[in-house]
């Protein structure tokens, strides 16, 4: 674990679950969730640091937020299969886990599933706000992936 978390990370087992199958090779979905580059074609404004076996922490930018950074702090990089990271919960001054699974289904589909847990009870508004969000970027990145458009910034 980082040795300079901002908050506690969050004991409870309450969480969710979003999951889409992707009609992309696995490593086309990889990349696309991983690559800064990428990220910022369809989802975040700008992504200071990449995923890798070095747990550095990664950032997440929206210019819509005033710049505000979501930090993601790895725990676990197993490329192709999963990432394991805490971040800062929307309502509070904790931390949840996140974890970005990928299975291959076929040569040519993937299911990306994204595991959010750690709320507290009373912050369940928060966590189905996480959900739609984690939803969005599951769309967006479909959307990137297939015809290359960005679907947050077309107007």
């Amino acid at each position: 674990m980082h040795p300079k978390l901002p908050y506690p990370v969050s004991k409870t087992k309450l969480g969710y679950t979003t999951s889409h199958i992707i009609k992309q090779p696995l490593k086309k979905v990889w990349d696309g969730v991983t690559e800064g580059a990428q990220v910022r074609k369809y989802f975040v404004d700008k992504q200071v640091g990449e995923w890798s076996e070095k747990l550095d922490v990664v950032k997440w930018c929206w210019k819509e937020f005033g710049d505000e950074t979501m930090d993601l702090y790895p725990t676990l990089y197993k490329k192709y299969e999963r990432i394991e990271f805490v971040g800062r919960a929307m309502a509070g001054k904790y931390m949840t886990r996140m974890t970005f699974e990928f299975v291959k289904k076929g040569p040519r589909e993937t299911i990306f599933r994204i595991h959010d847990y750690g709320y507290k009870q009373k912050d369940l508004k928060f966590a189905f706000m996480m959900c739609e969000g984690w939803s969005e970027f599951h769309t967006y990145l479909k959307a990137y992936l297939k015809w290359g458009v960005d679907v947050m910034r077309k107007a």
